[in-house]
């Protein structure tokens, strides 16, 4: 049985903190339905089993402490799971945290995060 995984793009670190509600990324899990015989699609919420013990903050949160981390070590929360590949490769976080970090002028290389980790 194949399984795909989907999300709904999130609208980004620097812009989450602006919402209100504590809104949480929709990270979903597709797979043929044994119910339907492979017609339907059934969803999980993969948001509790990828974050662990930090499911219960809300995502505004992991984006500020996100934003306070070097961009090394961002860069490598991105192979912790699903869901914090996703937090970690939002283009409005790596533009801050290149902001932050560059020092007079800087050359675009085609992604905030790879410009910043060049810097």
């Amino acid at each position: 049985m194949k399984q795909f995984v989907t999300y709904t793009r999130y609208e980004g670190c620097l812009n989450s903190r602006r919402t209100s509600g504590g809104r949480h990324l929709s990270i979903k899990s597709m797979e043929n339905s044994d119910n339907n015989n492979g017609n339907g699609v059934a969803t999980k919420d993969r948001r509790p089993d990828a974050l662990g013990n930090l499911k219960v903050l809300p995502d505004e949160l992991i984006c500020y402490i996100l934003e306070n981390l070097a961009p090394r070590d961002v860069g490598r929360l991105t192979c912790v799971s699903s869901v914090m590949y996703i937090f970690c490769n939002e283009e409005p976080l790596w533009t801050g945290l290149c902001v932050r970090k560059a020092n007079g002028l800087l050359q675009y290389k085609g992604s905030w995060k790879k410009t910043t980790l060049q810097l």
